[in-house]
């Protein structure tokens, strides 16, 4: 589900949250005293322990309406942890060759042993004169330890290549303890977004549902993407309670007040040079993947950056949820668990 809990409850303003890390390692141990230690996951899978407290029937009703819709334990949502929801990442772009092509396989080879660079799904560009255009890796590419073999989803028209692939998509993530032999990655996939309701030419304002001041505070950088006229980096000057909704004053000048498009915290850099949505790049909200449009693709040593703000996907930990009325209208629900879920 595209529905994020704190937007229905206020966590952790209202609703004390605790914080478990789980490693999952798996320890054998033998009459000898010692130990087996298999290391399961990466990178831990977090826990979030709510404590509901007392609630008005009003609040209960939210509460119960994302565990509802939720179905106890069977459907994902998303979770925003005011203490990890900033990301940046940073990735030197490089280029491979492609030594020769098949269009009866549907196949480059390509120099080297990178299995892992060319995955399912990954977009490829070459813009040298030879099978020009913009190429999908169809399932995962094999490696004979010199060279890797990968397999398109159209034909490439000519069978002699030799010439320079530079990748398209860019997943964002983040680095734990950069520069630590302890260090890990993870992949960032959830991306803070909101749908605008409202826009204002003469104030320079977006209006966007729900309260979200902390996301969107004065300085912030976002873009606007699949709007009419308002695709574009921006910088949030000032920011207010509106109604029900998040008034945002922007730095710069709205020209279009067509009310659609999307909002998300989200700034792209590439080569020193920012980059704009729509014209340099598209952005998945939910996979996290930049994926360059052709001819923009970062060439060979470029830096990409991005910084963004991001939520967990997430699911409860019970199909059961406990609450007493103590007193009339008043409730108190039993302490619930969020389990991070890997994508």
């Amino acid at each position: 589900m595209d529905l994020v809990i704190n937007d229905f409850i206020s966590i952790p303003a209202t609703h004390p949250v605790s914080k478990i890390n789980n490693w999952h390692t798996d320890v054998v141990k033998f009459d000898s005293g010692k130990e087996q230690k298999n290391q399961i996951r990466e990178s831990p899978t977090r826990i979030w322990q709510i404590g509901w407290g007392i609630m008005t029937e009003t609040q209960r009703n939210e509460a119960m309406e994302v565990y509802d819709r939720a179905k106890g334990r069977y459907n994902t949502f998303q979770f925003r942890d005011p203490q990890e929801e900033i990301g940046s990442s940073t990735e030197t772009a490089v280029a491979y060759t492609a030594d020769s092509a098949d269009n009866t396989s549907k196949t480059f080879i390509i120099i080297g042993d990178i299995p892992e660079i060319f995955m399912d799904g990954i977009r490829f560009e070459i813009t040298a004169g030879v099978n020009d255009g913009d190429w999908v890796c169809d399932g995962n590419s094999i490696s004979d330890g010199t060279n890797t073999t990968v397999t398109v989803t159209a034909a490439p028209t000519t069978t002699g290549v030799n010439a320079t692939i530079l990748i398209q998509d860019y997943q964002l993530n983040t680095t734990y303890y950069s520069g630590e032999s302890e260090a890990w990655i993870e992949d960032r996939n959830e991306i803070q977004h909101f749908s605008i309701i409202a826009v204002s030419t003469a104030n320079e304002t977006f209006k966007i549902a729900g309260s979200h001041l902390e996301q969107l505070e004065s300085g912030t950088l976002f873009i606007v993407t699949d709007s009419t006229g308002n695709d574009k980096n921006w910088v949030v000057d000032t920011v207010e309670r509106s109604g029900t909704g998040t008034l945002i004053t922007v730095t710069g000048n709205i020209t279009n007040a067509i009310v659609d498009g999307v909002i998300i915290i989200l700034n792209v850099i590439s080569n020193t040079v920012e980059q704009v949505p729509g014209t340099d790049y598209e952005v998945d909200e939910h996979t996290g993947i930049v994926q360059f449009l052709a001819n923009q693709s970062p060439t060979n040593t470029h830096v990409v950056t991005a910084t963004y703000k991001y939520n967990f996907r997430v699911r409860f930990n019970s199909d059961f949820q406990a609450m007493t009325e103590f007193v009339y209208g008043k409730w108190e629900l039993a302490e619930i668990e969020l389990v991070e879920v890997k994508l």
